[in-house]
C-alpha cells in the first residue's frame, strides 16, 4: 500500500512538472497578426497622418488612400521603416494645406483591431509593404 502510494505521489509530483511547450499565440488583428491577402500595383496617394488632424483614429501614420467610383478604401502602413526617408517630406502635413504623394504599391493586407465610425463606402485596412514607388 505504501509502494502504490509513493509511486502514484512521484507520478504526479512528476506530471506536475512536466510543462508543455507554450505557443506563442499570433493576433488575430493589428500589424503583429499574420498576413492576408496580397494587393499589387494599387495606384494611391500617401500622407502622413499627423496630430494637426482632428480624427485621432491610427495618428502618426502613413496612409495609402485610393477611390474606385464612390468607394474608398484607406491602407495603413505597418511597417513604415520600409519607406525609409524617401517620404519625409509630408511628415509635417497639415490638414489645411493637405500634402499627397501620387504612388504605387503592392504589399499584404491585415486587419486593423478598431474601426472608426465612417460611411459604409469606406474600407480600412493595414498593410505590410512589399514595393512602393512615386508616380
Amino acid at each position: 500500500m505504501k509502494t502504490n502510494t509513493l509511486l502514484t505521489s512521484i507520478l504526479f509530483i512528476f506530471l506536475l512538472g512536466c510543462k508543455k511547450d507554450q505557443v506563442e499565440e499570433i493576433p488575430i488583428c493589428g500589424c503583429d497578426s499574420e498576413k492576408d491577402e496580397l494587393v499589387e500595383n494599387i495606384e494611391a496617394s500617401i500622407f502622413f497622418k499627423n496630430e494637426k488632424f482632428v480624427s485621432d483614429y491610427m495618428v502618426n501614420k502613413y496612409w495609402l488612400y485610393t477611390t474606385d467610383g464612390f468607394f474608398s478604401t484607406s491602407y495603413i502602413v505597418c511597417n513604415p521603416q520600409f519607406l525609409g526617408e524617401d517620404f519625409h517630406d509630408i511628415l509635417d502635413n497639415n490638414p489645411d494645406e493637405y500634402l499627397e504623394i501620387n504612388v504605387v504599391f503592392s504589399g499584404y493586407t491585415k486587419q486593423p483591431c478598431q474601426y472608426p465610425n465612417s460611411l459604409p463606402t469606406m474600407f480600412y485596412s493595414l498593410i505590410e509593404l512589399e514595393s512602393i514607388e512615386r508616380r
